[in-house]
């Protein structure tokens, strides 16, 4: 059904979580039921276009994000990264976002940008990842190799 099982990376919850990639076109299975859970929305038409992620621990969906590709503009872009409400301020939003940053680095793309839509909890959120203001709609992180 979904397409790679990994565990997340070095991170503190390296040991208790995992991460399953699902690329455009694959079954979405419970990333759209806890992407209802967490946004209200169940699809959208990014679908087609991302690789979306599902964090699971002991098997129970914790956490989703999507990522777009941008290859004209040698970029990704963050589109999405939701924690359970009763789990968040745990770290687990910071391991799907570096299992992001992972993808990017591996696409090599130059830049990563993440829509944060003026919200403040967002913005903080990501700053404390290293991205930086763009325009308060969007946040960005330049990579270098």
């Amino acid at each position: 059904m979904l397409s790679a099982w990994y565990r997340v990376g070095a991170g503190r919850l390296s040991d208790m979580y995992d991460i399953t990639k699902v690329k455009p076109g694959e079954d979405l299975g419970d990333i759209l039921n806890l992407r209802e859970e967490i946004f209200g929305i169940r699809e959208d038409d990014l679908d087609d276009y991302g690789i979306s992620l599902l964090l699971t621990g002991n098997g129970d969906p914790v956490a989703i994000g999507r990522i777009l590709l941008d290859p004209e503009n040698d970029r990704l872009i963050i589109d999405q990264i939701g924690v359970k409400e009763n789990l968040r301020r745990q770290g687990i939003g910071t391991e799907v976002l570096n299992c992001m940053m992972e993808i990017a680095i591996s696409c090599r793309a130059e830049e990563v940008r993440a829509k944060a839509r003026n919200d403040q909890v967002v913005i903080a959120f990501l700053e404390k990842n290293g991205f930086e203001d763009f325009d308060h709609f969007w946040m960005t992180k330049d990579l270098y190799y």
